[in-house]
C-alpha cells in the first residue's frame, strides 16, 4: 500500500467520523448552523488533499508512460490529388481517420499553376512507423520529416487524482443532501454538488483527450507536385505557337485598353484645348487691327 492510498483511507475515516457526529447532534440541534458549519469545514478538505497529491507525491514508477507521438512531413508526388486520396485510404485501413484535407493552387513556375494537398490524419500510435514507411515508399521525394514525443504521464496522473478526490467529495455531498432538513441547507449542498459535478466532467474530458492523443498519433502532411525538368529534345511547335498567340492577344488587349483610356479620359481635355485655340485665333486679328496710341507732340524750341 503506497502513501497515496494511506492518505485516501485516512481522509475517508475522518469524513466517517464527522458524519457520525452530525447524526448524533442532528436529533438535538437540528438547525441551520450545524449543517452549514459542517459543510464549511468539510469542503476545503478536497482541494487541500488534491494539492498535496499533485505536488508532494511522485508518479507511480510502475505506471506505463503516456507519450503523445506526432509526425510532420513535406513530400512531392506526381499527382498530389491521388497521393492525398492514398493517404486518407491508408488512415482508414489502419483504423484511424482523416482530421482535415485541403487542396490549393501552387505556382510551380512563372507560368505553371498546379495543385498542392494538405492532409492531417490520425493513426493508432503503434502503427505510426508503419504508416510513415508506406508514405515514404509512395512519395517521389521527401523534402522534410519531423517526429515529436511529449510525455504527459504527470499531467494525466494529477488529473486522475483530482477526479478521484472530487468523486469522493461528491459522494459526501450526496449523503449530506439526503440528511438535510431545511430548505436553505438543501440549496447550499445542492449548489456545491453542482460545482463539484461540473469539475468532474471537465477533468473527465481532459482525461479522454489525453487518452485519445496518446492512443492515436497525428501525421501532418504537405504534398507538393513533382518538378518536371524541361526536355530540350521534346520541343513542341504547337505549344510554342499557342503560347505566342496567347502573348500577342494579351499585348493587343493591353493596347486596346490603353486606347480606350486615352479616348475616354483625354477627349474632354482635347475638346477644351481646341475651343481655347479657336477663340484665340478669332480674337487675335481684332487686337492686331487696332491703331497704335498717338504720341504726344514734341515741345517747340524757341
Amino acid at each position: 500500500m503506497n502513501l497515496r492510498n494511506i492518505l485516501r483511507m485516512g481522509t475517508l475515516a475522518v469524513v466517517a467520523a464527522v458524519l457520525l457526529l452530525v447524526s448524533a447532534c442532528g436529533s438535538s440541534v437540528g438547525n441551520i448552523y450545524s449543517t452549514t458549519n459542517l459543510l464549511a469545514n468539510v469542503t476545503p478538505v478536497s482541494p487541500a488533499l488534491v494539492a498535496l497529491q499533485s505536488t508532494a507525491l511522485p508518479p507511480d514508477s510502475t505506471q506505463k508512460r503516456l507519450v503523445i507521438k506526432d509526425a510532420k512531413m513535406a513530400i512531392t508526388a506526381d499527382d498530389p490529388v491521388r497521393a492525398m486520396n492514398s493517404v486518407t485510404a491508408l488512415a482508414e485501413q489502419l483504423g484511424g481517420w482523416v482530421v482535415s484535407s485541403n487542396l490549393s493552387d501552387y505556382r510551380s513556375s512563372a507560368t505553371t499553376t498546379e495543385k498542392r494537398a494538405d492532409v492531417v490524419i490520425r493513426v493508432p500510435a503503434e502503427q505510426l512507423e508503419g504508416a510513415l514507411l508506406r508514405i515514404r515508399a509512395d512519395a517521389s521525394s521527401i523534402q522534410s520529416e519531423n517526429q515529436t514525443g511529449q510525455d504527459v504521464t504527470q499531467q494525466y496522473t494529477d488529473l486522475d487524482s483530482r477526479r478521484a478526490n472530487l468523486e469522493a467529495a461528491e459522494k459526501q455531498l450526496r449523503q449530506f443532501l439526503e440528511n438535510t432538513k431545511e430548505t436553505k441547507d438543501t440549496l447550499a449542498v445542492y449548489d456545491q454538488l453542482v460545482k463539484v459535478r461540473g469539475e468532474i466532467e471537465t477533468i473527465k474530458g481532459q482525461l479522454n483527450y489525453f487518452q485519445t492523443v496518446v492512443a492515436y498519433s497525428s501525421i501532418t502532411m504537405t504534398i507538393y507536385p513533382t518538378s518536371k525538368a524541361v526536355d530540350n529534345a521534346a520541343w513542341n511547335s504547337g505549344e510554342t505557337l499557342k503560347s505566342a498567340v496567347a502573348t500577342l492577344i494579351n499585348v493587343l488587349r493591353a493596347l486596346a485598353d490603353t486606347l480606350i483610356w486615352v479616348l475616354v479620359v483625354g477627349l474632354p481635355f482635347a475638346a477644351i484645348a481646341l475651343i481655347c485655340v479657336l477663340v484665340y485665333r478669332r480674337v487675335r486679328p481684332k487686337i492686331s487691327r487696332r491703331p497704335p496710341p498717338a504720341l504726344p507732340p514734341e515741345p517747340s524750341v524757341p
